[in-house]
């Protein structure tokens, strides 16, 4: 199998941080036993991935106050070496709120905010849906 992933991280201004990621792979089967299998993609394994992801951190009157966000691709996959079944590629967008003081910081994550029906695990004929829209809160202290 062959393919390429690039990947790009960066900074933006001196409070916004960028990173942006992308997989392709070739999955078409060369040789094989199976003379009909030659020329498809191989089974469970997706072409295509990408990510964003994007980060702001506030100064002044706002300082400690990080907002975040990200989208993550991932291609078709197939589901038998015939090619004739598949799970649909699927895009989820995810995003936090962030406020730290002293040693505290108080988050909230959403994940899934479109509330996108996708399929995370694949196991043979099974598959697994991801998880809906759901939001996560929590409160840390650094010792």
């Amino acid at each position: 199998m062959k393919g390429i992933e690039l990947g790009i991280a960066g900074m933006v201004t001196d409070q916004w941080s960028v990173n942006l990621n992308g997989t392709w792979l070739d999955t078409k089967i060369t040789d094989s036993t199976t003379a009909a299998n030659i020329g498809k993609a191989i089974q469970f394994t997706p072409e295509t991935g990408a990510s964003l992801w994007t980060t702001y951190n506030f100064l002044g009157g706002l300082a400690g106050l990080e907002v975040g966000g990200g989208l993550t691709y991932q291609g078709k996959v197939w589901l038998n070496a015939g090619n004739t079944s598949a799970v649909p590629s699927y895009t989820t967008v995810d995003g936090y709120v962030s406020y730290g003081w002293d040693r505290f910081r108080i988050s909230l994550n959403g994940y899934n905010l479109s509330d996108e029906l996708y399929f995370a695990q694949i196991h043979g004929n099974r598959v697994t849906p991801g998880q809906g829209r759901s939001f996560v809160a929590t409160f840390n202290v650094v010792y």
